[in-house]
């Protein structure tokens, strides 16, 4: 992962970028030496470890630098952490069972952002199924016609969902 930033309105700048603990954009300390303002930003992060990071920065318009105290700041959440996800039949449920809706609960280990019904390969007797959540995280497929005796597999290929840092999900897969 890398940064590019630019900056417009000033003819220099400093900044500085590290650990959201450690950074104070108030304070005087830890910003770099002049840039121009042609000049992008294009510090690697691979150095910081994942969590939250700060950028903080002053301008100079060829007259006075702007006060630290009015330091533009910008912090986020780095997240290189894969995004992993478990399937498996609902507890509680006879197995095997005729009785709809036949519930599967799709785990990932942090909130995704584009994850819907079409993603999973469903096999098996199954004729119509829904996909509900209510915190993008934790997901119930209920799938409510089955068509006849028979084992339903549900499957998500690796690589087709992603977290909100834009990690892509592993493979699982669930029969039941």
């Amino acid at each position: 992962q890398s940064l590019n930033v630019q900056v417009s309105g000033v003819t220099q700048y400093k900044y500085k970028l590290g650990p959201a603990s450690s950074v104070s954009c108030s304070s005087k300390g830890g910003f770099g030496s002049a840039i121009a303002a042609s000049q992008a930003i294009t510090d690697s992060l691979s150095t910081f470890t994942d969590g939250p990071l700060k950028l903080c920065v002053i301008g100079f318009d060829g007259t006075v630098w702007q006060p630290e105290i009015l330091a533009s700041e910008h912090s986020w959440n780095k997240d290189t952490a894969a995004l992993t996800v478990n399937i498996q039949k609902t507890a509680g449920q006879a197995d095997p069972t005729r009785t709809t809706p036949a519930h599967f609960s799709i785990d990932f280990n942090k909130a995704v952002a584009n994850f819907s019904l079409s993603h999973l390969t469903l096999s098996g007797p199954t004729l119509s199924a829904a996909l509900s959540s209510t915190d993008n995280k934790h997901f119930d497929l209920a799938i409510s016609s089955i068509a006849a005796s028979g084992t339903v597999s549900v499957s998500l290929q690796a690589g087709k969902v992603s977290d909100l840092a834009g990690n892509l999900n592993q493979a699982s897969s669930a029969t039941g």
